[in-house]
Parts: structure tokens; sequence; C-alpha cells
């Protein structure tokens, strides 16, 4: 180092351990766990430096032959990142129909009648199977077969497993009362 009067100087240098000066937080688990792997990974860098030496010792006596194309890598601390996994959801063509149009209940709706998720009906087809059991605009349907409906997705799915002349039974709740009604299905393509 080059001083004001113009001299040289050697530059003193204290070295010490990053544990010399963070010792009172040794007890602190993230502390550990990265000193830890640290450790892990000098480890790996002496295997990996052992391993080209070995290597490079080879080539030189010539007890092995130059390689042209690259081993495959292998990095145990970093596995292979996956795919990511993509749900299409798969669109079921219904063998059944009701005759009836659903919307989802919103939370507040549900929550006044006591019920989880529901589905309220908007549009009753005159002479449909909902028709014919008596179901009727604004009756909240809470569950089919004993089945919970949490939304529309879920009718869907319960009549999905379902063909004409299954009958199932609808738990709906009219002006604050819960009704069983009892729909016989149709098939998709009659009711039209």
């Amino acid at each position: 180092m080059r001083r004001a009067n113009g001299r040289n100087e050697p530059l003193m240098v204290t070295l010490g351990s990053a544990k010399d000066k963070d010792d009172k937080f040794g007890d602190d688990a993230k502390v550990k766990e990265l000193r830890e792997r640290l450790r892990e990974l000098d480890a790996e860098r002496r295997r990996v430096r052992d391993q080209l030496d070995e290597r490079l010792k080879e080539l030189g006596s010539g007890k092995a032959d130059k390689e042209t194309t690259p081993a495959p890598k292998e990095d145990p601390a970093k596995p292979e990142p996956k795919p990511a996994e993509t749900h299409e959801p798969q669109r079921v063509r219904l063998k059944v129909t009701l005759g009836a149009t659903f919307v989802n209940l919103e939370p507040e709706e549900s929550a006044k009648l006591g019920i989880e998720g529901g589905i309220r009906v908007t549009v009753v087809s005159e002479g449909s199977a909902a028709a014919e059991a008596g179901l009727k605009v604004d009756d909240v349907v809470a569950s089919i077969g004993g089945e919970a409906v949490a939304g529309t997705g879920d009718l869907r799915t319960i009549l999905a497993d379902h063909n004409p002349g299954d009958r199932l039974e609808f738990e709906v709740v009219r002006a604050g009362k819960r009704l069983k009604i009892g729909v016989v299905l149709r098939a998709r393509d009659a009711q039209r």
C-alpha cells in the first residue's frame, strides 16, 4: 500500500473464520443448517477435484483415452426439475338432462340458509324432468342423492355418473323450508 509520504508498506489483513464473527448466532437453526450445507458443498468440491486429478493422471500416463462426448451431468444437490403437471378438466358429454338451469349461490346466501355451497334454480323448462318433479325457480339445491352440492360443477359431476331413467333425490330449500324432491332423469337428446 502506498502511503501519503510515498513509501510502500505491506497491507496487513487479519483473517479469521466466519465462526469467530457470528458465534453469537451459533445456536440459530438456520445458521446451523447453512453451515452444514457449506460443509457438504466443500466435501463435494474436494470429491470432484480428486476425480479430476485422477482423470488427468490417467490421461497423462496413457491409461485412458480422451472422450469426445461429455458424460451426462449428474448433480445430486439439484434434482432435475419436473415439468409442472397441468390438469385440464375433461369435458364429459352428459347422457341425461334435468331441463333446468342453475347458478352458484354467493357465500353470504349459503351462510344465510345454513348450507355449504348450493345452487339456485334460475329456469325450469316446461314439460321437463325438473318441472314434472316439482322443482321451481328460486329453489336452492343443497344436496343430490345425499351428496352436498357446492356448485354447478358438482351437479355436472353427479349427473355424469347417471343414466336416463335413474331417480335422484334433491334436497331443496324453498322459502326457508327443506324439501326432498325425487327427479327421474331423462335422456339428453329426448328433451330437445
